[in-house]
């Protein structure tokens, strides 16, 4: 027979007690009951929480794509101002002299002087034909560079196809810049 430890036996002794099983099945009930209410609270709230999510998320969406529809029409906008612009710019009716006229006028109120200037007409692509100015142009740096931005400004879609801008030898606070300018016009206006 097997030899039974004494402090083993006192505790299945004692669990034979009347107050010890009672106290053990109201141990196993409050625990039962702590589980049940515990599932029974976080399973709503879990819920709840997950809805919530849920809702915050597709608010989310909601108003970054409400934020994105509004950039995407300041942009459709902006290029349909641009395009009437432009259209407006290569159906000009300016010819070669006032181009000319133009690109002189602009360099006067720079206060930049033109050094040369040549002309050539290119091949017609696409029912566009493109003007080539080789222009060599001398002034200080601010009038010269407002001279660039304002080239923009012309009745014609002229832009800058090539440059460089040097200081002048010997000169502090002259540069000189030497540009190709290229002006874009229908094809048999």
């Amino acid at each position: 027979m097997m030899a039974t430890h004494p402090f083993s036996e006192n505790i299945l002794y004692s669990l034979r007690h009347p107050l010890i099983k009672a106290g053990m099945v109201a141990s196993g009930c409050a625990i039962t009951l702590a589980i049940v209410v515990c599932f029974g609270y976080w399973m709503p709230v879990r819920s709840d929480i997950n809805s919530l999510a849920e809702s915050v998320n597709y608010e989310r969406k909601r108003i970054i794509d409400d934020t994105r529809s509004v950039q995407i029409y300041s942009a459709y906008l902006s290029a349909t101002k641009q395009l009437t612009a432009i259209d407006k710019k290569i159906n000009s009716p300016a010819g070669h002299a006032d181009l000319v006229n133009n690109i002189d006028n602009l360099a006067i109120h720079r206060k930049v002087a033109i050094i040369s200037e040549s002309y050539d007409e290119g091949k017609e692509r696409n029912g566009y034909t493109p003007l080539y100015m080789e222009l060599a142009l001398q002034g200080d740096y601010q009038g010269l560079r407002e001279f660039l931005v304002d080239i923009r400004s012309l009745p014609t879609w002229t832009v800058v196809g090539e440059g460089s801008i040097s200081r002048l030898a010997g000169q502090r606070d002259l540069v000189k810049a030497q540009l190709r300018l290229i002006t874009y016009h229908k094809t048999g206006r």
